[in-house]
């Protein structure tokens, strides 16, 4: 599974490999954020995903992968009670952000293709935006919980992360 899953490495070109790298390096640091108490089964599969994701990038492999990673984390990451609490939500976020970048760039880039500079500069100057954008809203969510405010801390994270869809869909309309 392992060799078929990393045998489109030999085949790439070194801006493919170095996608592929970062996503898995993504992916990693999204797992070892984790609490250790997490199932190693739901684990397990979530990584055999992300195999499949790396050898198969332009079909669903990488949402499939994404939606795992996020499933573990809906189920086994405790609520943030301090602002604090918000620091490895936020790592996790940039990863699956970075992740996200890479998978679509794998699935754009056909294997062999030189890669223009100017869709490099392009797609990082995205990635730091959108990366800048989930800053702020983990800013404001720190504010949120350090503040103590009454009402639900879900619901107020919930706004947050709607207050950030809608500014990243505004940017990309306006783009």
């Amino acid at each position: 599974m392992i060799a078929w899953a990393l045998n489109p490495l030999r085949r790439q070109g070194s801006v493919r490999l170095v996608l592929i790298l970062l996503f898995l390096v993504a992916h990693a640091g999204v797992t070892v954020l984790v609490p250790n108490d997490a199932w190693l089964t739901l684990i397990a599969s979530v990584w055999v995903l992300v195999l499949v994701a790396v050898a198969r990038p332009d079909g669903a492999a990488p949402l499939m992968a994404t939606l795992g990673q996020l499933t573990v984390w809906l189920v086994w990451v405790p609520r943030p009670e301090r602002a604090a609490d918000l620091l490895p939500a936020f790592a996790a976020a940039l990863l699956l952000l970075m992740a996200h970048v890479c998978a679509s760039a794998l699935g754009v880039w056909p294997p062999a293709t030189v890669v223009p500079n100017r869709a490099r500069i392009t797609w990082a100057r995205d990635f730091g935006l959108l990366a800048a954008a989930t800053a702020g809203v983990a800013g404001v969510g720190a504010l949120v919980l350090s503040a103590r405010l009454p009402g639900s801390t879900w619901l107020s994270l919930a706004a947050l992360l709607a207050l950030g869809v809608a500014a990243v869909q505004v940017w990309r309309h306006t783009a």
